[in-house]
């Protein structure tokens, strides 16, 4: 790994230049091999299913499978890619933060504000993620794993240094600029298709194959009792094959639910795609091309 890490570094290989511009030129790269090679047809649509990116960019750390909130943050929250600096939500996803599709998509939002609203700020995040403030179990109303308590602080800096008076939530609403922005970026690159950018690797939703089904076993099996309503012991006799099928096809469609929640939630229709008048809202249209904005009024339409 090293290696070919200097290798990138240097351009020393043409499989090396080809990595160093991103995932995508990768993909197509060894399509164009395996074809020139073999003479057999196109594998891209088969190798993006194991490529592990997002619009290009690899997945950060974090293992996706069990939770549907960090799959949605690496497809659509962070418009860069599979990049968990917008919405980390893997930790309390699992600790039962959100239980409903709309606690997700809410989130979805509201987590990004107050990361980017840490950047924008060129403050560190640590102590607001990393260390929990136990003054924000107190504070009612709100999402405790924000760390309201510790926003406060980020308040008075704020204010201190601009002569503002404004609470953190209208502080970090002001990222809905950047998001929008990026999304903006995203639409004059993709242009009708900008959602269907908006998608994880299978590997990122479950098991693709039977034997990484049967190493997880009982928790999938678990999960499939659940989705279907049998017991967990008429569940065991299933084939592994029908299971994971059904469990992935379940967790997609969970996904594209949760996707089109998140779109809802920020003004996007349904190809993500910002509707005029939330760019107006968040005051980016004025500042927008003549092209860019025919351009998102033909497919926001």
């Amino acid at each position: 790994m090293l290696r070919f890490l200097h290798q990138v570094s240097n351009g020393e290989t043409e499989c090396a230049r080809e990595a160093g511009k991103g995932l995508l030129s990768l993909i197509d790269w060894v399509s164009r091999r395996y074809m020139k090679r073999t003479g057999l047809e196109n594998p891209e649509k088969e190798l993006r299913k194991f490529a592990m990116h997002v619009k290009g960019l690899p997945f950060s750390l974090y293992r996706t499978h069990r939770s549907l909130s960090m799959q949605a943050s690496y497809a659509a929250a962070s418009d860069i890619g599979a990049h968990h600096a917008a919405a980390w939500l893997i930790k309390v996803d699992l600790l039962g933060a959100f239980p409903t599709l709309q606690d997700r998509a809410r989130a979805l939002v509201t987590y990004p504000r107050v990361r980017l609203g840490n950047d924008n700020l060129g403050l560190c995040k640590l102590p607001w993620v990393d260390v929990f403030n136990p003054e924000s179990e107190k504070v009612k109303d709100t999402d405790k794993y924000i760390n309201p308590a510790s926003q406060e602080m980020y308040a008075e800096f704020y204010n201190g240094m601009l002569g503002t008076n404004l609470t953190w939530e209208k502080i970090y609403e002001q990222t809905d600029h950047d998001i929008n922005l990026q999304r903006v970026m995203n639409v004059m690159i993709f242009g009708k298709s900008t959602g269907d950018n908006d998608w994880v690797p299978d590997r990122a939703i479950g098991p693709t194959d039977d034997e990484l089904y049967d190493a997880e076993k009982d928790f999938h099996d678990s999960e499939i009792s659940k989705i279907s309503g049998k017991s967990f012991e008429d569940v065991q006799k299933m084939k592994t094959g029908d299971k994971r099928e059904l469990l992935m096809n379940f967790r997609k469609e969970q996904l594209r639910d949760l996707i089109q929640a998140y779109y809802r939630e920020r003004g996007w229709n349904s190809n993500g795609i910002p509707e005029v008048e939330t760019l107006e809202r968040v005051g980016l249209w004025d500042y927008l091309t003549e092209g860019t904005k025919k351009k998102i009024v033909e497919l926001s339409s």
